[in-house]
């Protein structure tokens, strides 16, 4: 992400629309990332607080990145509307 790295986005601060590397099978690759992780840990330690913690992540994120595109859409318009049409929100599983 380079120089677009940030943690959330805010109105009139979103950077660059980064679509290449790992931007080319997700838009939320970080979100993917940490997704996997939170469930290999409750695979790993099935307990309550780690399923309890990756159910807590799915829906913040979920609810976090639904803010981040409405601003990404505002910002962008027709290049991120074009990149949301071509990339899934969590993952692409089969070739473009």
């Amino acid at each position: 992400m380079g120089a677009s790295w940030r943690v959330g986005v805010t109105q009139g601060d979103s950077g660059a629309l980064i679509r290449h590397g790992l931007f080319r099978l997700s838009r939320n690759p970080t979100f993917v990332g940490q997704g996997l992780l939170l469930a290999g840990m409750a695979f790993a330690i099935p307990s309550v607080p780690t399923l309890v913690a990756f159910l807590v992540f799915i829906i913040s994120a979920s609810v976090q990145v639904r803010t981040e595109e409405r601003i990404l859409l505002s910002a962008h318009e027709a290049e991120y509307r074009r990149w949301s049409a071509e990339v899934p929100r969590w993952i692409r599983l089969s070739r473009p």
